[in-house]
């Protein structure tokens, strides 16, 4: 007894801590079989046989790890088999370890004997303990272990085990894809059916406890979930039974749902305020819940809380949000250890995240605590080096006053105490200071290079010319750089660059940022390369529950029963390769991301020149004289252009190579980045209109997200899309004729309807297409169908309108018709549809006597009008709005005043102010809506005017009308729309302004008007620059902004006087002096001095900024105050004045 007692005692002497001492634990089992086969001898130490097994289950448990179980097969097997040699009673724990040996038999992939194993227990189960008989066939079921016919019976007494079959089978057909989807919504709803239903005669007989079925409705919403029925989830929460535990699968169901319904809601907006919000409150919930699932000491329960709340805090795994999830990190952590969690993978993510957080909030001790433990727990090497590395900084942070003996330790250190303290002494030499540490002498030249900027007008000619060569004389130290170095240390150094590029980026010294960025590139040369398939994914991925219990990777490599040894140790067993794999997915990741920063800084250094990406300097031209000094000056800045251009060049390249890299990596945020990277940086050239300058840049970007469109927003594909085909397309649009005067506007319209025409332009002669367009603008046709046939949750209307214009755009280039009833691309499921072809309708109109080409069987205003009306209500009344402002100018060109009036008041009902459309989904920024109805307000003016015939109170109308317009540009901060509009509101008032009893009505809208244009002219200083677009002629109509201004306010002190408001009408030439440029302070002197007059007040003041006009002038002055002065004594003098 004390020989088998020493033994067992030496075996938990020798027991691993972790999956890595294999030795020990053959050691272990060695002494545990020893101790066996000496108590199966003797009857009277049969008790320490099962003392054995114990020990040998504890052993066993450190090895619970996919890939890791199958070093527990033989002995376990030996086990089992000792204790049917001694008679074990308990037959509970006999079947536990036959579940083990049979999940062992599983990750060693020999399922037969995996099968054996659990039968054995099943029939052990069946004579001695049926309460376990239920577990033990739904492990059968799950992992499709034997023949279920032999089980069948059992199946179908069992209510439990009926669902659980059904349910394991439906999963089985959704990972087949062998079910559609309206068939499988039905399953999913008869299977919910069946668990909250009362049991039948005709079926099993049991019912199910509220702690099965609780956990039966929880699979069912996890699968309900991942195929997108969010309506069967909530159904599933709300079905739940009143026991504690069930109730705490409610709520963490009902907090999964909240976040699934609003990336459902707004796949493109996951950061919003409003999204993190609802995170947070889902977060909250799911701790609350795990609270609860400890008190209930159901360890299932606990692993489920805290992979619900990894997975619900993964998106806020960003520098700016992740201390939110601290506190519930923390309890997720403890939970997780106090029961002895396996989901070994899960425990490591979160100690490492947790120790990152910690470490930014200054935290090191803690920090490094919770690295030792990531450590401990990453049994398959998968962080080993990531977890050494920040552990290593960690320490260097913690050394104060210790001065590291490594020069790249000393560098790192200096790196993390300015990325801890952004406000330490001079960051700029500190940055300096660590790059020239690990490139002496070249870093600091590489710096000076970069720092020498100045503005084009500052820059002298020389200095312009020795811009490219110095910028080439960089790139070739950095190469001699790297031949220096060599391969020494280059994965640390390749993560301190990264790192001082990230840092030096942040506190926002470019120079530094340029430098290192070019110094950390070199290593991209393919000496790390990435294998996307088959590995597994960064620390910040999702988890499931199924992670952690005991079943078969379907990544392993199945072996026979040849392949154990006598001690059932697999011969090697290394996770080396993986983890040096992870390694260098992690550089490859930092490359990709330096590459996006490097660009950045080369747009810096263009900004700083006055530049802009893409886009050539246009440098002032200077008084010359002498051939040769001419010559110089433009050979020097050619070299400037080329400069600015080899920086274009090199910027635009980075953010491919990003690309390409994320593409490698099979990582689709890394090529979204890039993407929104490259549309950021190129929106000027976008608003420009200059497409073709991005066409090559653009297509590159394309193929990327296309391979991985999966994972991308589409909104943000179709964005692209539309730009690069618009780019193919714009190069290769023929040029129209101007149009002759015999073209009318009533023949566009007769177009409408009819059948094709000929290729002719708008003055009779034929538009020629060069013969080279049809393959490109085939291209931009496919590319434009390609991006339309992306999933189109989270894509707005506004961006199928770019992509279906440009649709269209190219179908008239290729003369190829479009059916009115259907696009022939969308699918037709989609909802919106119907939107779309009011769109491709409208276009098509648009389009109508370009002189390229007439699409036959076009739709008429009004057709397009009712196929608008009839797919009301729009999701996006933006969209709405807009098309129906664009339908309104084309109705307006082609005198259509009928449709255009009728397509105005259906516009005005889509005001903001109109309570009916509140709670309708708003794309654009309100500022669009304005204008848009400015527009409209404006073009329904026109269109009453033109009806009018003379008539009064259509004039009053059309008068209303342009005061909306100049309301709602006034509300659009627009001043271009404003004076537009109060040009319109002149013209159309001018024929009532010389009446005094009709003018009088004016009054008070002309004041609005005036207020308008005032709060522009005191806000953003328009009286100097600002002229209104288009124009009134003549002496009545006046062309010029400061003039209409002039005249609004003559007009208005002309009806004060109607009145004889002298005060008033002086507080009003008062109020107009201090908010109006003065330019026209002298026009309304006049009327100052007026009113002055009028009520008796001195006018010298007022007469002193007239003392440079003429004499005549002055003379007329005098003439008016005198002839509207109340006092004698001033009349008298203003008539001496004048006669003087």
């Amino acid at each position: 007894q004390f020989l088998i007692r020493a033994h067992l005692c030496n075996a938990l002497v020798a027991s691993p801590l972790n999956c890595s001492e294999r030795a020990k634990f053959l050691e272990a089992t060695q002494h545990i079989q020893t101790a066996v086969n000496i108590a199966v001898k003797f009857e009277c130490y049969h008790f320490l046989v099962y003392n054995a097994s114990v020990v040998l289950w504890k052993l066993c448990r450190t090895f619970q790890k996919p890939g890791y179980q199958r070093l527990c097969a033989k002995p376990l097997q030996n086990m089992v088999k000792a204790l049917e040699e001694i008679g074990e009673y308990d037959c509970s724990w006999s079947i536990e370890l036959l579940m083990g040996l049979a999940l062992s038999y599983l990750d060693t992939g020999l399922k037969d004997e995996a099968t054996k194993a659990l039968n054995t227990a099943i029939q052990l189960a069946r004579r001695n303990a049926p309460d376990l008989l239920v577990n033990l066939l739904k492990f059968q079921i799950q992992h499709q272990l034997g023949d279920l016919k032999s089980c069948a019976k059992e199946i179908k007494a069992s209510l439990e085990l009926h669902v659980w079959n059904k349910l394991y089978k439906l999963k089985s057909s959704i990972q087949q894809h062998n079910l559609q989807t309206p068939e499988l919504k039905q399953k999913l709803q008869a299977l919910l059916v069946d668990v909250v239903s009362e049991p039948k005669t005709s079926g099993p007989q049991s019912s199910l406890s509220p702690h099965n079925q609780g956990t039966v409705l929880a699979e069912l919403a996890e699968l309900s979930k991942k195929q997108g029925y969010l309506d069967l989830v909530i159904e599933c929460a709300n079905k739940m039974p009143s026991d504690p535990k069930s109730q705490v699968l409610r709520e963490l169901i009902i907090a999964e749902h909240s976040c699934a319904t609003q990336e459902a809601a707004a796949a493109a907006t996951l950061y919003t305020k409003q999204a993190v919000e609802v995170r947070l409150k889902a977060i909250k919930r799911t701790e609350e819940a795990l609270s609860s699932a400890t008190r209930t000491g159901d360890p299932d329960l606990i692993q489920r809380s805290c992979v619900l709340l990894w997975n619900l805090g993964l998106p806020l795994l960003q520098h700016n949000l992740c201390h939110h999830l601290l506190n519930p990190f923390i309890a997720a952590a403890a939970a997780l250890q106090n029961i002895d969690s396996l989901l070994h993978p899960l425990r490591c993510c979160v100690h490492f995240e947790l120790a990152k957080v910690l470490a930014d909030d200054g935290q090191l001790k803690a920090a490094q605590e919770h690295a030792e433990k990531a450590l401990l727990l990453d049994y398959a090497g998968e962080y080993t080096e990531q977890l050494n590395h920040f552990q290593s900084r960690v320490a260097l942070r913690a050394q104060l006053f210790d001065t590291p003996q490594n020069t790249l330790d000393k560098a790192a250190k200096i790196i993390e105490q300015v990325r801890s303290n952004p406000g330490l002494g001079d960051i700029s030499a500190l940055l300096i200071q660590a790059g020239d540490l690990m490139a002496p002498h070249c870093f600091l030249h590489i710096v000076s290079s970069f720092e020498v900027t100045k503005s084009p007008s500052e820059v002298e000619p020389d200095s312009n010319g020795k811009k490219l060569q110095l910028y080439e004389q960089v790139m070739q130290q950095v190469a001699e750089h790297a031949k220096a170095v060599g391969s020494d240390s280059d994965r640390e150094r390749c993560y301190l660059w990264s790192d001082l590029v990230k840092t030096a980026r942040k506190v926002g010294v470019w120079s530094v940022t340029t430098a290192a960025a070019k110094l950390c590139l070199l290593y991209d040369d393919g000496r790390w390369t990435s294998t996307p398939a088959g590995t597994k994914r960064h620390s910040s991925h999702a988890f499931s529950l199924e992670d952690g219990q005991r079943r078969v990777s379907t990544t392993l490599v199945r072996v026979t029963s040849s392949a154990l040894d006598a001690t059932g140790l697999q011969p090697t067993l290394s996770v080396s390769s993986e983890s040096k794999d992870k390694a260098e997915k992690d550089l490859v990741r930092a490359l990709a991301n330096v590459h996006c920063l490097h660009a950045e800084a080369l747009i810096y250094m263009l900004q700083q020149d006055g530049l802009k990406l893409g886009v050539l300097p246009k440098l002032p031209d200077k008084q010359l004289s002498g051939e040769r000094v001419l010559a110089g000056i433009q050979e020097a800045r050619q070299k400037y252009c080329n400069w600015a251009l080899r920086l274009t060049s090199d910027a635009q390249q980075s953010f491919l190579k990003a690309a390409e890299l994320g593409f490698s990596l099979k990582e689709p945020w890394l090529v979204c980045n890039a993407a929104t990277y490259l549309w950021n940086h190129n929106r000027h050239l976008i608003e420009d209109g200059k497409f073709v300058d991005l066409v090559e840049v653009l297509r590159a970007i394309v193929s990327c997200l296309k391979q991985v469109q999966s994972h991308v927003n589409p909104e943000l594909l179709r964005h692209i899309s539309a730009v690069l085909a618009r780019g193919i397309v714009q190069r290769w649009i023929p040029e129209v004729p101007d149009p002759s005067p015999d073209v009318t506007a009533s023949s566009l319209k007769k177009k409408a309807g009819r059948g094709p025409t000929p290729k002719k332009g708008k003055s009779g002669g034929e538009v020629q297409m060069d013969p080279e367009a049809a393959p490109h603008i085939k291209e931009a046709l496919d590319i434009c169908e390609a991006a339309m046939s992306v999933a189109h949750s989270g894509v707005g209307l506004g961006v199928r309108w770019h992509l279906l214009s440009c649709w269209i755009q190219c179908k008239q280039l290729l003369q190829q018709p479009v059916a009115r009833d259907t696009l022939g691309h969308e699918n037709q499921a989609d909802p919106q549809l119907s939107h779309c072809r009011a769109i491709v309708a409208t276009e098509m109109i648009e389009k109508l006597g370009n002189g390229i080409w007439d699409f036959p069987n076009c739709p008429s205003l009004n057709e397009v009008y009712d196929l608008i009306k009839a797919t009301s209500p729009w999701e996006d009344r933006d969209v709405e709005l807009e098309l129906l402002t664009k339908l309104m100018g084309i109705a307006v060109t082609q005198k259509e005043y009928g449709i255009a009036t009728t397509l105005a008041e259906a516009a005005l009902q889509l005001e903001p102010s109109n309570h009916a459309h509140q709670n309708q989904k708003r794309i654009h920024p309100s500022v669009m809506v304005y204008e848009l109805l400015s527009h409209t307000c404006c073009l329904l003016g026109q269109s009453i005017e033109a009806t009018a015939n003379g008539g009064r109170l259509q004039v009053e109308k059309a008068i209303e009308a342009y005061f909306n317009s100049a309301r709602f540009g006034h509300e659009a901060k627009s001043y271009s729309l404003v004076i537009k509009a109060c040009q319109h509101y002149w013209n159309a008032c001018l024929p009532v302004a010389g009446c005094v009893a009709d003018r009088a009505v004016l009054q008070q809208p002309l004041s609005q008007l005036l207020k308008f244009l005032e709060s522009f002219n005191a806000k953003k200083g328009y009286q100097n620059t600002s002229h209104a677009q288009g124009g009134v002629s003549g002496t009545k109509e006046l062309s010029q902004s400061y003039d209409l201004q002039v005249a609004m306010y003559e007009l208005v002190f002309e009806m004060y006087s109607d009145k004889s408001l002298w005060k008033e009408g002086l507080k009003a030439v008062e109020e107009a002096m201090q908010h109006t440029p003065k330019d026209i302070h002298r026009h309304l002197m006049q009327y100052k001095l007026v009113f002055k007059s009028k009520v008796g007040r001195s006018i010298d003041a007022e007469f002193v900024h007239f003392q440079d006009e003429p004499e005549d002038i002055r003379a007329g002055l005098w003439y008016k105050v005198a002839r509207n002065s109340s006092d004698v004594q001033l009349q008298a003098k203003a008539y001496e004045e004048a006669i003087t």
